[in-house]
């Protein structure tokens, strides 16, 4: 019984500050510290109480995983800081067990709006280049922001991916049978 009570609770957590966070990041573009910083510590705190060393090493390991996934992009200036400490926050609160599951949906969400905005501004082709000319990039020059497609070139459109790691939090939940 304590036990689902905990995953209601953790999910609860996940799902209040991806909500939060794609909102914030729709609405102004950046996602703030207030919300993250404190969600990473509210979930340590939680996992550790609720189950203990055990609850303890699954929410780290739920951080860690969200930060070594996304840590690269991070460093080639293709997503932000505040996508980075908004995912190791909804990975700490989710755990081992469902972190996964919020960074495949977030991604793939991502891709879907990534491939709607190509095609509604007729640019889907070029996207698709950019694409790989990125990848090209990353492997001949790993870790490094390409000169001109990143997020400190105003000129390339961004999409807020905080909106995607919200949605991908709501369908963890709802793939938890806790929504729905």
């Amino acid at each position: 019984m304590h036990a689902l009570f905990h995953q209601q609770l953790y999910i609860a957590m996940f799902v209040s500050i991806g909500i939060v966070g794609g909102y914030c990041d729709m609405r102004t573009g950046k996602i703030p510290n207030w919300l993250t910083l404190p969600a990473i510590i509210a979930g340590l705190v939680a996992h550790g109480v609720l189950d203990g060393g055990h609850g303890l090493v699954s929410a780290t390991c739920g951080g860690v995983i969200m930060l070594s996934c996304l840590l690269p992009f991070v460093l080639m200036r293709g997503v932000g800081m505040g996508d980075l400490k908004l995912l190791i926050a909804t990975g700490i609160s989710a755990g081992i067990e469902k972190c996964f599951w919020i960074l495949l949906f977030a991604v793939f969400i991502n891709a879907v709006f990534a491939i709607i905005l190509a095609v509604r501004k007729r640019c889907l082709g070029s996207a698709i280049a950019n694409t790989f000319t990125i990848m090209h990039f990353a492997i001949v020059r790993p870790f490094r922001p390409h000169p001109e497609l990143n997020l400190d070139n105003k000129s390339v459109y961004r999409f807020p991916f905080g909106v995607a790691v919200g949605i991908g939090c709501i369908v963890t939940a709802i793939r938890a049978g806790v929504i729905g």
